[in-house]
């Protein structure tokens, strides 16, 4: 816990009515909190490079310019002593082991209570190693921090994110530089770990994942 009575907090989203929210809820237990926002990506990198003094940070991955937790490790390496607490929208069952992996805090959903995130930065803020991703039972943590969302592989999360941009097999091959062949057999293998029949599905299941 810091030693002085103004908590200095960067609160990373880019809706106000969340930052607005985020700091009233934090208020209740350090009345004399001050703040810094962020937006976006670059803001929020901003802010931790060039404000050693904070205490806390809170942070969301969907911003602007996010590159999803590819963002939040350099945010990570930007900043190595603020303890980071990520409060998500993202219903994503990958995403709380992988951004625990590179050094989060906790891992909260926005629909958790106030109680639980309060309780959450309090354990930030004493350095609790117990990390935990709370909120909602689909962000529980996992042993398998190498895999992704539902123990996908990296291939078959590359796969994913070019059947997101709506490629066809035979660009998807030329993107990764395989055969069209292995286009296909690594698709049927991220088809059965979805339990989809095919791309639609497998897209439309998927399209709140933070890939």
């Amino acid at each position: 816990m810091p030693n002085h009575s103004a908590l200095h907090v960067l609160l990373a989203d880019d809706h106000a009515m969340v930052r607005d929210g985020l700091r009233s809820l934090i208020q209740v237990d350090w009345p004399d909190a001050k703040f810094t926002e962020a937006r976006d990506q670059s803001s929020t990198l901003a802010a931790l490079s060039h404000s050693p003094a904070l205490d806390l940070a809170i942070v969301d991955v969907r911003m602007p310019g996010m590159r999803g937790v590819a963002s939040f490790a350099e945010f990570r390496r930007a900043n190595l002593q603020t303890p980071m607490v990520v409060v998500t929208g993202l219903d994503d069952p990958g995403l709380a082991p992988s951004l625990l992996g590179q050094g989060a805090a906790a891992v909260m959903s926005k629909e958790a209570s106030g109680v639980e995130l309060l309780a959450a930065l309090h354990r930030a803020l004493d350095g609790d190693s117990q990390r935990a991703s709370e909120g909602s039972p689909k962000t529980a943590r996992s042993d398998t921090q190498h895999q992704g969302s539902h123990g996908l592989s990296e291939r078959q999360r590359d796969m994913l994110r070019l059947l997101h941009e709506g490629l066809p097999n035979k660009l998807i091959a030329r993107r990764l530089g395989i055969a069209e062949t292995t286009v296909k057999g690594h698709l049927h293998g991220l088809y059965d770990a979805l339990n989809v029949r095919g791309r639609v599905e497998a897209v439309a299941l998927t399209r709140d994942w933070m890939l």
